[in-house]
């Protein structure tokens, strides 16, 4: 059974200077090839999450957008995050530049990094209830769904049938969102 971030951070605070310099040294050295490590608390707790699907809230500003990236730069061999309006990916577009930096190059026409080993992260749009059919088929790890309150049920749900990669690879899926501001949203709740 895995240990909530606040027992761990119970434990360390429980440890001598030397045990806790340890410590530090092996948490650093276990994130020093991570582009992005979470907030401790609630952003830290759905990282590690072993969950397949994983709904993360909060209000504006909160790290939704940050938390969907990182996952996506450090864990993903193959993934793509959704907004529901394609214009919508700028924001995504600009922080994604700030944590990748020169690691990956960017494909402006395709909304694309793509790094030296083959790795890519995608940006994409669904505004159509069956744009989803045009990403289906693609072998993909991950899924990120930005304001995952605006899209369709069937939108998500279809897209999540075609996740998949080798037995040895984790997948995810991040539901990012505000409470949905209509009524096509209501299936989050």
């Amino acid at each position: 059974m895995s240990a909530s971030l606040s027992e761990m951070i119970d434990r360390v605070s429980s440890m001598s200077e030397g045990k806790k310099r340890a410590f530090a040294e092996q948490a650093f050295e276990a994130t020093r090839k991570q582009k992005w490590i979470p907030n401790p608390g609630p952003q830290a707790e759905a990282y590690m999450t072993e969950a397949l699907i994983t709904l993360y809230g909060g209000q504006a500003g909160g790290g939704k957008t940050h938390f969907e990236l990182g996952w996506g730069v450090n864990e993903a061999r193959s993934g793509i995050i959704f907004r529901r309006e394609g214009t919508q990916t700028d924001g995504l577009e600009k922080e994604g530049k700030k944590i990748i930096g020169d690691d990956a190059k960017w494909n402006g026409v395709d909304n694309e990094w793509t790094w030296p080993d083959g790795k890519s992260l995608k940006l994409a749009g669904m505004p159509q209830p069956d744009d989803w059919i045009k990403h289906a088929g693609r072998e993909r790890d991950y899924y990120g769904f930005d304001e995952a309150g605006e899209f369709l049920e069937i939108q998500v749900a279809s897209l999540m049938a075609w996740l998949r990669t080798d037995p040895d690879v984790k997948t995810k899926v991040l539901l990012a969102s505000n409470p949905p501001r209509t009524s096509d949203g209501l299936w989050l709740m």
